[in-house]
């Protein structure tokens, strides 16, 4: 009851109480009926994860983080109803949050990695996150939280991602070749020379270059490494570390 309490106070603080007892929670399904207190916890944060109180919504979040930590195994049966939340969510929650919800999620496609890999939760997850990229403005620091998120879901679905690469690497593609102009945190990446502009593009470039890894490794077609090649190619970057582009050699 008092997940669902008037005050938003007090269902927040009871998100927080849920989060402490996760271990317990998961260590319980082990006995006779013990998956029903487990779900219980489990739709109770969820529930409070649409929450209308942004306050709320952050310690759900928090509280979920926590719980998929310890229950590892108990996710992938469970992804379905996890995964139409966290999508609702992402269509309300404005941008403070929906940074926590890109942690979330790319935690959860950590944990359940392969069990992700079903057309029926790609069919929910991806739409709403390749939309968002594509909104995204190049100068909004959201764009690498996505990125980080999606470089997850690539390693969680292998080749199965090459269905989304595209927009995904073409954004990339574009951003690396005008990075110049780019006006990120007030300045003008490279152009101001900074430690921390050049910084900032190398950790976008960097990303960029796990995501592609990720698939790289289980893709030798001619035309994908064509692709790692335009993006890695150290020519293009002021700041360049050899060593990082190491996915550019064929294997």
């Amino acid at each position: 009851p008092l997940l669902d309490d008037k005050f938003s106070l007090i269902r927040s603080i009871s998100c927080w109480t849920l989060s402490r007892f996760s271990k317990f929670s998961v260590e319980g399904i082990n006995h006779p009926e013990g998956h029903k207190p487990f779900d219980k916890v489990l739709v109770g944060i969820l529930r409070r994860i649409l929450d209308t109180n942004k306050r709320v919504q952050e310690a759900a979040c928090s509280a979920f983080s926590t719980l998929e930590e310890e229950a590892v195994e108990e996710l992938p049966p469970r992804l379905d109803i996890i995964l139409q939340h966290f999508m609702c969510a992402f269509g309300k929650y404005q941008r403070r949050n929906l940074r926590i919800v890109y942690d979330v999620i790319e935690t959860l496609a950590d944990a359940v990695g392969g069990d992700l890999n079903q057309p029926m939760h790609l069919d929910v997850l991806m739409p709403p996150l390749i939309a968002k990229w594509q909104q995204l403005s190049y100068s909004d620091k959201d764009l690498l939280p996505l990125l980080e998120c999606f470089t997850s879901i690539a390693q969680a679905l292998g080749t199965r991602f090459s269905l989304f690469v595209q927009p995904v690497s073409q954004r990339c593609i574009n951003i690396s070749r005008t990075s110049r102009h780019i006006p990120w945190a007030g300045t003008e990446v490279f152009a101001s020379g900074t430690i921390e502009c050049e910084e900032t593009i190398f950790t976008w470039v960097q990303q960029h270059n796990y995501l592609v890894s990720s698939i790289a490794r289980r893709m030798a077609s001619a035309w994908y490494w064509s692709i790692v090649r335009l993006v890695f190619d150290p020519g293009d970057f002021i700041y360049s570390h050899p060593g990082d582009f190491s996915c550019c050699e064929h294997p």
